[in-house]
């Protein structure tokens, strides 16, 4: 766990006797986030709206303003730890961008959260014919 980078990280805790043999070894996995970070960590959109939290270890900080949200995007601050994020009926089929949201964390740059949208546009389906 002294490892600062962040990501995710795996390891043990383990158990030893007086002379240093091993008991019992418990593995553990850990992410080590910025000190502002959503959750989820990247928006993946379709076609229901998507809740993203604000995780941070300072239960003070609050979401203020949404600052930008690639076009095609619509996203609304729901409550002080909560952004709904959906689209709009003219977005593209691909989306891969970023939102910005402004926090109450001093001195710190906006929240940035990734967004995107894998999704050929393709032409809604006529009536089906039968042929022979």
């Amino acid at each position: 766990m002294k490892d600062r980078e962040i990501g995710l990280h795996a390891g043990a805790i383990m158990l030893r006797n007086q002379d240093g043999d091993r008991l019992a070894e418990v593995p553990m996995t850990w992410k080590r986030v910025p000190f502002l970070s959503s959750m989820p960590d990247r928006v993946v959109l379709g076609k229901r709206p998507v809740r993203v939290f604000l995780r941070c270890p300072d239960t003070t900080v609050e979401l203020t303003d949404i600052l930008s949200s690639p076009a095609g995007t619509h996203a609304t601050i729901r409550s002080p730890h909560e952004i709904v994020v959906a689209l709009d009926e003219e977005a593209s089929g691909t989306i891969n961008g970023m939102i910005e949201v402004a926090t109450t964390a001093d001195k710190l740059p906006p929240l940035r959260i990734p967004v995107v949208r894998y999704s050929p546009k393709t032409p809604p389906a006529g009536p089906k014919t039968a042929t022979r």
